[in-house]
């Protein structure tokens, strides 16, 4: 885990924020690779629900765990990008449970407001099904998961240019 607690989390946010304040052309431009980022995952979003919606509610396996449920710097970035207001996060629940934010469906927040590992992890399961996805399907998820990866880097970058991300 990245922060040891709710405090850190904020401390960090704020720093942030500190940041972006202070650089309205960094901001701009970090919230137009947001806007980008938030569209493709938008995009790609029924496509992944699809594919959970036949894997996860018959697998014994606990993958949502909380310690994949907490934001790392590089989410708190991505968030901020998209104007993404940030939830409480509970540090203090023992990171092998089940996530916080699992409902009986399924994570409870937007697929845009999840930290990346929540999208970007995909069990041997989920990955058999993106291989029997028809082809354009297929390939609309994989250059959309490109395309979410090299904005996320450069969102991350940007911001790592005036302050210690980690």
């Amino acid at each position: 885990m990245e922060f040891s607690s709710f405090d850190a989390f904020i401390e960090k946010y704020r720093e942030l924020r500190s940041f972006l304040a202070a650089r309205p052309q960094t901001a701009l431009q970090l919230t137009s690779l947001g806007t980008r980022y938030k569209e493709i995952l938008e995009q790609i979003d029924p496509l992944i629900q699809g594919l959970t919606a036949k894997s996860c509610p018959y697998c014994g396996v606990v993958c949502c765990a909380q310690k994949f449920g907490l934001p790392n710097s590089s989410d708190m970035v991505t968030f901020l990008a998209m104007n993404v207001n940030g939830h409480v996060y509970d540090f203090q629940k023992d990171p092998r449970s089940m996530c916080q934010f699992m409902g009986e469906k399924g994570c409870i927040l937007p697929r845009y407001q999840r930290p990346f590992r929540c999208t970007f992890y995909f069990c041997d399961p989920l990955l058999i099904q993106i291989d029997l996805l028809p082809k354009m399907e297929n390939e609309r998820l994989i250059q959309g998961l490109k395309k979410l990866e090299s904005l996320r880097q450069e969102m991350t970058k940007l911001a790592e240019t005036g302050i210690t991300l980690a």
